[in-house]
C-alpha cells in the first residue's frame, strides 16, 4: 500500500514546481502585457492559475485529516495532480527557453514593424500556453473539488460544533424568570447568520496562524481583527468562536462568551447589552445555582442593573474560571454619537482587571476612535492586530467563488461559463466578499451568453458603484416604496416584521396624512423586488419573519456624503429626517379611525407604533414633519385614540402593561415623555377643547398633581425622567397660586428630587 507521506511529498513537490513556474511566467508576461491584448489575457490566466495552485497548497498544508480519510483522499488528489505534471514541465521548459532570449531583443522585436514576432509572442506559442494553463487549472480544480466535497462531508461535525456554540450563547440553563428580567440580547442570531454565510475551508489562515494560537495560549491576550466593510469580519469571528470551542474541549474550567454588535437592532449596540449577554452566557456554564447572577437579580428585581454593577458581576464570573475567552464582533456598529464611547470605556475597565486567564478578541473597521482606544487605553501592541487585507483573504475569496459556482442552483444554468465568471470575479474582488455576493445576484439573472458577457465586462469597481447600480435599476413606480423601506430598516428601533413594514409603507404623509389600506404591498416578495439585493429576510422557527438591511456597508453608503454626488442621491437617508418620518408614520397609524382594541390584530404595526413613536419623535428633526401637531392631536383626541394608544403599549410600564386603575391623564404622559410643546398646549387648553373619553380634573394645578401612573403624578414623572424644562413648565403653569410654598427641586442621578428645606426656610418664604 502506498505510504501517505510519500504521496503527500509527491503532490507537494508538483504543486511547488507549478507555483514556481507559474510565478516566473507571470513575471515574464506582465512586463509586456501592454503590447497585445492576447498577452494581457495570458497574464491574467496565469494569475488565476497561481491563485488556484496556492489555494490547493494551503488547503493541504493547513488541513488536519480525520481518521482514515488521509490515505484515500491523498491518493485521489495525487492522480489528479499527476495528470497535469507534463503540462507543468512543458511550462518549465518554456520559461527556460524564454530566459535564453535577451529581454532587450524581445522588446525591440515587439516595438518593431517586422513581420516576424519574437518567439514568446507567436500566436501558436500563446495558443499552446493557453491550452496548458486550462489543462492544469482543470486538474487542480478537480483536486480542490475533492477536498471541498470531503469538507462538505465533514461539515456534519462542524454543524455539531456550531450547535454547541449556539447552546452556550442562548444560555437556556438559566431560569426563564432571570432571563426575562435580565433581557440579555440573543447573540445566537448573528452567530447563526455568520455560520450560514461561511464557506468551508475559509478563514483557516487565522485560526491556524501564530497570532490566534498565541491568543489562545498566552495570559491576558488580546486580538483585534480590523478591516473595511464587507471583508468578512463577522464570518471570521464565527470561525474563531468555533475553534475556541474546540480548544476548550468541554473543560468546565474554561468559559466562552460572545456578542455581536449590529446596526440593525438598537438592543445590541451599547455596553449594557454586551455585559448582560456575557453575564448570562458565562453564568449558564457554571454547574451551580448561579449565585453571582442571582445576587444581581435580588438587588434589581424591578429595574435594569447599571453598567458599573454589570461590570462587577462579570468580573466575579471571570474569576470563577481558569480561562475565559470573550469574542466581540463589530465594535464599529455601536453608534459613535450614542453608545460607542461607553462601550470603549467598558472594554478599558475589563482590560484593566488584569486577569491572567482573560482573553479578548474584537473585530471592527479601523476607525480613529476605536484605534485610539485599543492602542491607547487598552495597551494593545501591533502584533496583537490582524489587518484583514492580505493574500489569505484573496485565496479565501477564490475558494468562496469556486464553491458558490459549484453549489448554487441559480448558477447551474451558467455552468459552461463558470471558468469565465471565476476569472472575472477573482480579478476584481479586491478582498471584498460582499462585492462578490452582490455580483452573483446580478449574474444569476443573466438569461443569455450575451447578457453574461455584458455583465462581466461592466462589473462595478466597488461597493459604492454596485449599490448605485442597484438603486438605478429600481423603476419609478417602486421608488417611493423603496425609499420608505430603506428608511424604516435603517432606523427602526428593533428588527421589523414583514407585515409591519408592509403597513408602514402604506402610510401616506403630507398635508393630510392617512393610512391607505389599498397601498399595502403584496407580501414579502414585493418588498424584496422593490429593493433587490439591499434587504434580506430573517426566518426564525416559531417566530415572525423579520426584514433587515442586507449588510452594514449598505446603510453606511446610504448615510454617506458620497451618495449625494451620485445619480441616486434621492435614496440617501439622514438620521434626524428619517426619525421624524418614522415618528409621523407611527402617529398617523395610531390616529387611524378604524384602529381600536377590537381590531388591533388587523393592524400589525400598532404595537411598534405605540411603543416607539416617542423615541423616533425625540431623535427626529421636528421641523421637517408634522409630528408636533400629530402628538397634540393624539393627546386631545375625543374618539378614543389616546386610550387606544395607552392600551396598545403603555410607555409608563417597562413591559407595556396596561395601567392599574384609571388611565393617567394626557398631561401625565406628556410630562413623562418630555413633550414640552404638547404639554404647554394641554395646560393652556380650556375644558371645552381639552376633552377625552376619560374624566380628568380640569383645574391646571389639579391636572399637575392628579394621582396616577407609575410615578404618582405628572411632576414626579417629569423629575424622575430628568425633563428639566417640563418640570419648570409644570411649576410655572400648574402651581402659580401656591408659588410661595412650592417644592424646591434639585438635580440627582436619573432626574430631580425635592431638596430638603433648611431650618426656618418656610417662615422666610
Amino acid at each position: 500500500m502506498t505510504d501517505p507521506l510519500s504521496v503527500a511529498a509527491s503532490v507537494a513537490g508538483i504543486i511547488s514546481l507549478g507555483i514556481q513556474v507559474t510565478q516566473s511566467l507571470v513575471n515574464f508576461y506582465e512586463a509586456y502585457r501592454g503590447q497585445k491584448s492576447e498577452i494581457a489575457g495570458i497574464a491574467e490566466g496565469l494569475k488565476i492559475l497561481l491563485l488556484i495552485l496556492e489555494a490547493l497548497r494551503d488547503q493541504l498544508s493547513n488541513r488536519k485529516f480525520r481518521g482514515d480519510e488521509e490515505k484515500a483522499l491523498l491518493k485521489c488528489i495525487e492522480a489528479s495532480i499527476e495528470n497535469c505534471e507534463d503540462s507543468i514541465e512543458e511550462l518549465q521548459a518554456k520559461i527556460e527557453r524564454f530566459g535564453q532570449e535577451s529581454s532587450d531583443n524581445i522588446r525591440a522585436a515587439v516595438r518593431s514593424s517586422v513581420r516576424r514576432v519574437a518567439y514568446p509572442f507567436k500566436q501558436s506559442t500563446l495558443q499552446k500556453l493557453n491550452a496548458d494553463i486550462d489543462e492544469i487549472a482543470s486538474n487542480i480544480k478537480f483536486a480542490l473539488a475533492v477536498l471541498q466535497q470531503r469538507d462538505v462531508e465533514n461539515m456534519h461535525d462542524d454543524v455539531e460544533v456550531a450547535k454547541a456554540a449556539i447552546e452556550l450563547i442562548r444560555a437556556t440553563q438559566i431560569s426563564s424568570e432571570i432571563r426575562d428580567w435580565l433581557k440579555a440580547p440573543d447573540a445566537s442570531i448573528e452567530f447563526n447568520t455568520a455560520c450560514n454565510t461561511k464557506h468551508p475551508a475559509t478563514g483557516l489562515w487565522l485560526v491556524k496562524g501564530t497570532q490566534f494560537s498565541a491568543w489562545l495560549e498566552q495570559s491576558k491576550s488580546f486580538l483585534w481583527l480590523t478591516g473595511f466593510a464587507g471583508c468578512g469580519k463577522s464570518v471570521l469571528c464565527s470561525t474563531a468562536i468555533q475553534y475556541t470551542l474546540r480548544h476548550r474541549r468541554s473543560n468546565p474550567r474554561v468559559g466562552i462568551a460572545s456578542f455581536f454588535f449590529t446596526f440593525r437592532d438598537n438592543s445590541k449596540q451599547d455596553a449594557s447589552a454586551m455585559l448582560r449577554a456575557l453575564i448570562l452566557q458565562l453564568s449558564s456554564q457554571l454547574d451551580n445555582t448561579h449565585p453571582h447572577l442571582s445576587r444581581l437579580h435580588d438587588r434589581y428585581r424591578n429595574a435594569s442593573p447599571p453598567t458599573w454593577d454589570l461590570e462587577d458581576c462579570l468580573h466575579q464570573l471571570v474569576q470563577v474560571f481558569d480561562h475565559v475567552y470573550i469574542i466581540l464582533d463589530a465594535l464599529d456598529e455601536s453608534p459613535q454619537d450614542q453608545h460607542r464611547q461607553g462601550l470603549l470605556e467598558a472594554l478599558e475597565v475589563i482590560r484593566n482587571w488584569g486577569e491572567l486567564g482573560l482573553h479578548l478578541l474584537v473585530t471592527s473597521r479601523d476607525l480613529p476612535d476605536i484605534r485610539d482606544a485599543i492602542c491607547g487605553e487598552l495597551h494593545v501592541s501591533l502584533d496583537e492586530i490582524v489587518p484583514m487585507k492580505n493574500a489569505s483573504i484573496d485565496k479565501d475569496i477564490a475558494t468562496f467563488i469556486s464553491g458558490y459556482l459549484e453549489k448554487s442552483r441559480d448558477m447551474q444554468k451558467l455552468k459552461p461559463y463558470h471558468d469565465q465568471i471565476e476569472r472575472a470575479l477573482s480579478k476584481r474582488a479586491k478582498g471584498v466578499f460582499r462585492w462578490v455576493e452582490c455580483q452573483f445576484k446580478v449574474l444569476s439573472r443573466c438569461g443569455s451568453k450575451r447578457r453574461l458577457d455584458e455583465a462581466l465586462e461592466s462589473l462595478p469597481p466597488g461597493l459604492d458603484e454596485t449599490y448605485e447600480r442597484i438603486l438605478l435599476s429600481i423603476d419609478t413606480v417602486s421608488a417611493d416604496d423603496a425609499r420608505r423601506i430603506l428608511t424604516l430598516l435603517c432606523y427602526s428601533k428593533r428588527p421589523m416584521t414583514v407585515p409591519e413594514v408592509i403597513d408602514a409603507t402604506a402610510v401616506e404623509l403630507g398635508d393630510n396624512p392617512r393610512f391607505n389600506i389599498e397601498a399595502r404591498l403584496f407580501g414579502e416578495d414585493a418588498i424584496l423586488s422593490a429593493v433587490p439585493g439591499l434587504v434580506e429576510v430573517d426566518v426564525r422557527l416559531g417566530q415572525p419573519s423579520t426584514l433587515r438591511i442586507a449588510h452594514f456597508s449598505v446603510q453606511e453608503y446610504l448615510e454617506s456624503p458620497r451618495i449625494l454626488k451620485q445619480k441616486v442621491a434621492s435614496f440617501s437617508v439622514r438620521k434626524q429626517k428619517a426619525h421624524s418620518e418614522i415618528a409621523s408614520i407611527c402617529l398617523t397609524y395610531l390616529l387611524e379611525p378604524a384602529l381600536s382594541s377590537t381590531s388591533i390584530d388587523e393592524y400589525p404595526l400598532a404595537e411598534y407604533a405605540a411603543k416607539t413613536w416617542p423615541e423616533h419623535f425625540h431623535e427626529g428633526d421636528k421641523r421637517t414633519c408634522d409630528s408636533e401637531r400629530q402628538v397634540l392631536e393624539l393627546f386631545q383626541n375625543t374618539k378614543g385614540r389616546f386610550k387606544n394608544w395607552v392600551m396598545t403599549w403603555n410607555v409608563d410600564s417597562y413591559w407595556g402593561d396596561n395601567p392599574q386603575g384609571n388611565i393617567p391623564s394626557p398631561v401625565y404622559y406628556a410630562s413623562l415623555l418630555g413633550l414640552e410643546v404638547a404639554l404647554s398646549a394641554l395646560l393652556d387648553a380650556t375644558p371645552s377643547t381639552h376633552s377625552s373619553p376619560v374624566r380628568y380634573p380640569q383645574n391646571i394645578c389639579e391636572l399637575v398633581k392628579a394621582q396616577g401612573g407609575v410615578h404618582g403624578n405628572a411632576l414626579q414623572a417629569a423629575s424622575l425622567r430628568g425633563h428639566e424644562l417640563v418640570v419648570k413648565l409644570l411649576l410655572d403653569k400648574g402651581c402659580q397660586r401656591q408659588r410661595a410654598r412650592r417644592t424646591i427641586w434639585q438635580r440627582a442621578p436619573g432626574g430631580f428630587v425635592p431638596r430638603p428645606r433648611a431650618s426656618g426656610e418656610d417662615a422666610a418664604r
